[in-house]
């Protein structure tokens, strides 16, 4: 009698938090109405369901017109079309703007949650006496048909540290995380940030932590818009690596920012500041006209280390040798 005392306190517990969830969707007609029906079919008996696309230019916003006229009571649902594409921050800022939760839980439109996902985040969060800033679970790794291939366990968050953070980066994935409000509304995401997540989860680190489920609460699918092919010319990976460094820019912008204003340590500020500047000369390196340009780079970047600067010139200076390289691989793969 006491077990059941105890579990049903708890469960009042977890109904009394305040949840929002943010489903985030751009060209995922064939694959929505899979994601939204793993929502209605949650055991957290009432929450918020933010459903914001991207201005989609395929039957996506029609499909989930039709499926919210299915939600369950308990769902109180806020749906945004954008009106011009935003990309995955901007239309994350967007719905963030219509959330009310205290708890802020994240979804990709082709992804699915398992039913018990909300209110097992929520619980383990109440567990841990609401300390931790970010909760992110396990996965499953899915086909883009929905087969399920195995568990995809990510990395034990609450093992990191911003000095760990220095050397390496967790495994872990935006559409499984649960975040406070305290989090987000520290500051609005920079819009020409790549990803959400890795930005979310450094703020994290800078406030009260994050905390992994051991549990794989959410099918991951694979097959999704942000699946890019390998380039297949010296050209198309140059330009490849300048847009990773762009992306690289602004989140190291967001990152240092963010570490401003939590006053960090002046050691993970100037590791930021080295960032920001490495990734500056990869962008005047590649980015210049001529080979000439590109290795002038190479002095006027005395705050990066050579082996970096090494690395990316003689990307430029060897264009030949790449150029044949991949002449080669295409050969052999017969296209």
């Amino acid at each position: 009698m006491q077990d059941k005392t105890t579990v049903l306190t708890h469960t009042s517990e977890v109904d009394a938090v305040k949840v929002s969830v943010i489903v985030l969707t751009y060209r995922q007609a064939e694959v929505v109405q899979a994601c939204l029906a793993s929502f209605f079919a949650q055991t957290l008996s009432s929450f918020q369901l933010v459903v914001s696309d991207d201005a989609s230019p395929d039957e996506t916003w029609s499909v989930i017109e039709t499926v919210c006229q299915t939600a369950p009571p308990g769902i109180r649902l806020s749906l945004n079309r954008n009106p011009r594409n935003l990309g995955i921050v901007g239309n994350y800022n967007r719905a963030l703007a219509l959330c009310d939760g205290d708890v802020i839980f994240s979804a990709a439109g082709d992804d699915v949650s398992l039913p018990h996902r909300l209110h097992r985040c929520v619980e383990l969060w109440l567990e841990t006496g609401q300390r931790f800033d970010l909760v992110a679970t396990d996965l499953v790794d899915m086909a883009y048909d929905g087969e399920r291939l195995g568990d995809k366990p990510i990395d034990t968050l609450e093992h990191w540290d911003w000095q760990r953070w220095m050397r390496e980066r967790p495994y872990h994935a935006g559409a499984s995380h649960m975040v406070t409000r305290r989090l987000v509304e520290l500051a609005p995401l920079r819009e020409d940030a790549m990803l959400e997540d890795q930005c979310l989860f450094f703020r994290a680190l800078l406030m009260g932590g994050a905390l992994r489920v051991a549990e794989p609460l959410v099918l991951h699918r694979r097959g999704g818009v942000s699946t890019q092919p390998s380039p297949r010319n010296y050209d198309g990976k140059r330009a490849d690596i300048l847009k990773s460094a762009r992306q690289s820019m602004a989140e190291f912008n967001q990152y240092l920012q963010d570490a401003q204003r939590l006053n960090a340590p002046e050691s993970l500020k100037d590791f930021l500041r080295r960032q920001i500047d490495t990734t500056a000369f990869i962008q005047a390196c590649l980015g210049a006209q001529g080979r000439s340009e590109s290795l002038a780079c190479l002095w006027q970047y005395p705050q990066v280390a050579w082996r970096k600067k090494l690395r990316y010139g003689l990307f430029v200076v060897l264009s030949g040798l790449y150029r044949l390289g991949y002449a080669i691989k295409r050969f052999l793969k017969g296209n």
